[in-house]
Formats: C-alpha cells, sequence, structure tokens
C-alpha cells in the first residue's frame, strides 16, 4: 500500500513537471519571433546601407557636382582672366606702339632752330633745312650765344683793339632782328648762360646779371677771367676760368645769394667750359701742362660734394674747349681737331679726329643723341646723326665759336 501510494505520488510530481515544460509551439512561436527579427534586422541593415549607398551617393554627387561646377568655374574664370590679360596686354601693347608712334610723329614734327656766332661779328642761323647768314650790326668777336627761344636770343663778344680787350658787347635777338644792350663796363665778356629772358648771366672779366630790366656786375672775388658758365637753376650756377696765363684754373659757384670759390685755384690747368645735368652731375673741360709748351686735355667731374679727374683714354686729348650732353652717359667735348665722348663709363674717347687738323673746334651742342652740332674755326659746322659726322655748308669761312639752339615744331 505504501509503495503504491509511492508511486501515485512521483506520478503526480512527473506529470506537473511535464506540465511546467515548454511545449513545442511555444518553441516555434520564439523562433519565429528570432527570425521576424533577423528579417527586420537585414531589412533595416538594407534600408540603412541603401539610405547610406543614397546619402553617399548624393555626397558624392555633390562633390562631383562642387568639383565640376568649381573647376568648370575655375575654368572659365581662367578663360576670362586669360582673355582680360589678353586684353590688357592687347591695350598696353597699343598704348606703347601709339608711343612709339607718337614720339616718332614729334621726331617728325619738330625741328632744330639754331644759332652759331663768331668772328667780325657774323651770326648763322639754321632753320632745319640750312645755314643762313644773320644781320648782327656789329663787327665784334662774338664768342657766346644762349637764349630762351628763337625770339630771345643773347651774343657775347669783346672787342679788341691791336690784340687787346677794350669792350664787351652784348646782343639781343627779339625774333626780327639783332640790337645792342647796355651791358656795363666790362672789357671782355665770354660766356652767357640763363634760366629765363630775366635770369641771365654772362661772365668774362666779370660777371654780369641781367634782371629782365638792365645788366649789372656781381660781386665774384676773383680776378680771373672766367671762360664758360651753366647752372642747374638761378640758384645753383657754375662758372670756369683760370689766371691770364692759364697756368692757374678756378671753379666758382653762385647759390642764389653769392659767388664763392669751389676749389682752390690749381696750377697747371686751366677750364674753358662746363655743363652739367644736375647740382651732383657736373662736367668742365679744359687744358693741363705737362710742362711748358705742352699741353693735354683735362675733364673734372662734381657729383655734389666733390671735383674729380676723369680719366682720358691714353691720355691723347688735346685742350677741350667746349662740352654737352644729352644725358650722364652722353656727353660730347670738342677741342683741336678731336671729337670726344663719354658713355657713362671709366673713359673718355676719342670719337673723331676731324681734318683738315687746323679746323680747331670750338663749341658743341644738341637736341638729342643724333642730333649734334658743332663749330670751329673757317666756318666749319659738323653735324652727328646718331651714327656718323658730316660738314654741313655754313656760308661762310670766318670762325666760329658757339652754337646753341632749341627744338621748334615744323610749321
Amino acid at each position: 500500500m505504501k509503495l503504491w501510494a509511492v508511486m501515485i505520488g512521483a506520478l503526480l510530481i512527473g506529470v506537473l513537471c511535464a506540465g511546467c515544460q515548454p511545449n513545442s509551439n511555444d518553441g516555434d512561436s520564439t523562433d519565429d519571433d528570432s527570425g521576424d527579427d533577423d528579417i527586420d534586422d537585414d531589412v533595416d541593415d538594407d534600408v540603412d546601407d541603401d539610405l547610406d549607398d543614397d546619402a553617399d551617393d548624393d555626397i558624392d554627387d555633390d562633390i562631383d557636382d562642387d568639383v565640376d561646377d568649381d573647376d568648370l568655374d575655375d575654368d572659365v574664370d581662367d578663360d576670362v582672366d586669360d582673355d582680360i590679360d589678353d586684353d590688357i596686354d592687347d591695350d598696353v601693347d597699343d598704348d606703347v606702339d601709339d608711343d612709339i608712334d607718337d614720339d616718332a610723329v614729334d621726331d617728325d614734327s619738330m625741328h632744330p632752330d639754331v644759332f652759331a656766332v663768331g668772328d667780325k661779328g657774323t651770326i648763322l642761323h639754321f632753320d632745319g633745312s640750312s645755314w643762313s647768314t644773320m644781320e648782327s650790326g656789329t663787327s665784334t668777336w662774338l664768342d657766346g650765344v644762349w637764349g630762351t627761344s628763337p625770339t630771345d636770343v643773347f651774343a657775347v663778344g669783346t672787342k679788341f683793339v691791336s690784340g687787346k680787350p677794350v669792350a664787351g658787347v652784348i646782343l639781343h635777338y627779339d625774333g626780327v632782328s639783332w640790337s645792342t644792350m647796355d651791358g656795363g663796363p666790362s672789357p671782355f665778356v665770354q660766356k652767357i648762360w640763363g634760366t629765363s629772358h630775366s635770369d641771365v648771366f654772362a661772365v668774362g672779366t666779370v660777371i654780369l646779371h641781367y634782371d629782365g630790366s638792365s645788366w649789372s656786375i656781381m660781386d665774384t672775388g676773383t680776378s680771373n677771367k672766367l671762360y664758360g658758365v651753366w647752372g642747374a637753376s638761378s640758384t645753383d650756377v657754375f662758372a670756369v676760368g683760370a689766371n691770364d696765363s692759364r697756368s692757374q684754373a678756378v671753379l666758382m659757384h653762385y647759390d642764389g645769394s653769392s659767388w664763392s670759390t669751389m676749389k682752390d685755384e690749381t696750377d697747371q690747368y686751366w677750364f674753358n667750359s662746363v655743363w652739367g645735368t644736375s647740382h651732383s652731375d657736373v662736367f668742365v673741360v679744359g687744358g693741363s701742362w705737362v710742362e711748358p709748351g705742352w699741353s693735354f686735355g683735362s675733364v673734372l667731374h662734381y657729383d655734389g660734394y666733390s671735383w674729380t679727374g676723369m680719366e682720358l683714354y691714353l691720355y691723347l686729348f688735346p685742350p677741350l674747349a667746349g662740352v654737352w650732353g644729352s644725358s650722364h652717359s652722353d656727353v660730347f667735348a670738342v677741342g683741336d681737331d678731336e671729337i670726344c665722348h663719354y658713355d657713362g663709363g671709366r673713359f673718355w674717347s676719342v670719337m673723331e679726329r676731324w681734318q683738315p687738323a687746323d679746323d680747331q673746334l670750338a663749341s658743341v651742342w644738341g637736341t638729342s643723341h643724333s642730333d649734334v652740332f658743332v663749330v670751329g674755326v673757317n666756318g666749319t659746322i659738323l653735324h652727328y646723326d646718331g651714327s656718323v659726322w658730316s660738314p654741313m655748308d655754313s656760308g661762310t669761312s670766318e670762325s666760329l665759336g658757339s652754337v646753341w639752339g632749341t627744338l621748334q615744331p615744323n610749321e
């Protein structure tokens, strides 16, 4: 009985325990849920992937669009810039060409209007095509000419008696005729230069100044003769010369108030002419004695602070009488039968030896490097066109001492 009771109790416990086990349906339901979740996850993943792919595609498209647009824009900009640059370059080239053409027109539309003076009151005029003789009204030796225009020209010289200077002469041309001016008591007048009609300097045994109304003697503090004058302005004027025997040179400067000696009188030197481009670029030419009766040319340069001697190629230059240039690196000097040139380098060189040798050259002036005039004894007039020197027909055999002119428009 007890055994049967135990068996029945165990059976009941087994049944109850069997009722507590999950059935197969519940298990299938769980598996289905898991499958659904996996499907959902896969779908989600696919969707996400698609979204990601779409986003990536959009981003790629945007990037491509940006790249394409930017590149296209850059290309367009570059093309536009290139076109603009080309246009600018073309415009610049056109402007340059126009300027060059204008310069050529200007050159063709201008001519030199030149005056030359000399012995026995000789005054010559060049109108751009030929030289002609002007009536001066004097037989005095004329050695200097300068002006502000073809209708405002001054000429200076000296009257000699028995070989000695007795009176200075100053003439003026108003575009119609030459007339004598009252220059004051000066027995010797050599050269003339100015800044305007009312600011003119004439040098010789004294320095005279013209204010537009009258001439007056300036206090110089020297008894030496002055042979050349030039200035950078009315308050920056240089005068050069020497003593009677030309054995001591002198350099003087005017600052607008007074004249002063710039350099102590230099033994064995004399100076004939001065020219420059500015206060700090001044050339002086003359001669120096090696021994009695034997002399060479000399050139000094002023840099605004001090004077220094310049080197002459082979030192075979004759004494120099005149100097002029178109720039610091294009300076001409003449003396005896030689034309010398400075190109801005170390040496001066002999540019031309003119024959016959007794046609001594006295003065040089020009409008540019390719338009230079030189005058000398026996009516000599030479012209340089930038390539060669050639003689001009002066129409006179009288010696010429100075030349000056202006550039004028053709009528």
